[in-house]
């Protein structure tokens, strides 16, 4: 049986396809990523406060005070001392990489804040295809009650 192909086109030009064996995609719900979100997440006291458990984790693993707690429910002693061996070596090469903590949060804040600047935010992103109207209707609605999209629209797909 010869497949499908289902083409949609975004409003800036971009083309969707999607092939199909026996189903019929008559729209594609799109979204656009929202930059005052991303730069809002970025800054966020949440994602340095996670940089610095980070931070913690493998100090604690370098100074061999890391919990092994999962490790040994799930083998032998040996097993554990490889892994922990393991660990300790992972976190003495990523100290030696960031030995100051609070210059490791603030270059994962610079590389946060970078990569932001370094998406295009104009780009529409596949949320999903549908087979009639209200179906992407529904999937369009659920995606812009998110903070992070800027935009959701749903587009006409033409099939071949």
């Amino acid at each position: 049986m010869p497949k499908t192909i289902h083409t949609a086109t975004a409003p800036n030009g971009q083309t969707f396809k999607r092939t199909s064996q026996n189903r019929v995609y008559s729209h594609i719900a799109l979204g656009r990523r929202c930059k005052v979100e991303a730069l809002r997440r970025a800054n966020s006291k949440e994602a340095q406060v996670s940089d610095g458990r980070n931070w913690d984790y493998y100090n604690n693993c370098a100074t061999g005070k890391a919990t092994y707690s999962a490790y040994v429910l799930s083998g032998s002693p040996e097993f554990v001392a490889k892994i922990k061996a393991r660990d300790i070596e992972s976190g003495k090469e990523f100290l030696a990489k960031h030995p100051d903590r609070a210059a490791y949060i603030a270059q994962q804040h610079a590389e946060r804040l970078a990569n932001v600047e370094d998406t295009n935010f104009d780009l529409w992103l596949d949320l999903g295809w549908a087979s009639r109207t209200d179906l992407a209707l529904k999937n369009a609605a659920s995606h812009a009650s998110k903070p992070y999209w800027a935009e959701t629209i749903i587009v006409e797909a033409v099939t071949k």
